[in-house]
């Protein structure tokens, strides 16, 4: 069986958060999808940050880089993108 890596199911969460407004939303789910994109840019940085600590695979000279709305660099999906968004849904 093949899993999804977590990282993957939150981005098409964030990528669906939009469309969800479109129907009828409870309080408090409004409040995550506010809470959500408020720290949309404070998230990008902890991830910039942290891509650009080296690791022990492809850390010669993958920095981190966005080009609209694609971002590369060692561990942006698997690793380390994935620490950032369980330390954010942690908060």
């Amino acid at each position: 069986m093949r899993r999804t890596p977590l990282g993957v199911v939150f981005a098409l969460s964030l990528v669906a958060a939009p469309f969800s407004r479109a129907q009828d939303l409870s309080p408090a789910e409004k409040t995550l999808v506010r809470s959500v994109e408020s720290r949309d840019g404070e998230q990008m940085a902890a991830l910039e940050t942290v891509v650009n600590i080296d690791s022990g695979t492809f850390s010669e000279g993958h920095r981190f880089e966005r080009v609209g709305d694609v971002i590369r660099g060692a561990g942006v999906i698997d690793m380390k993108g994935g620490d950032v968004v369980i330390l954010y849904a942690l908060k």
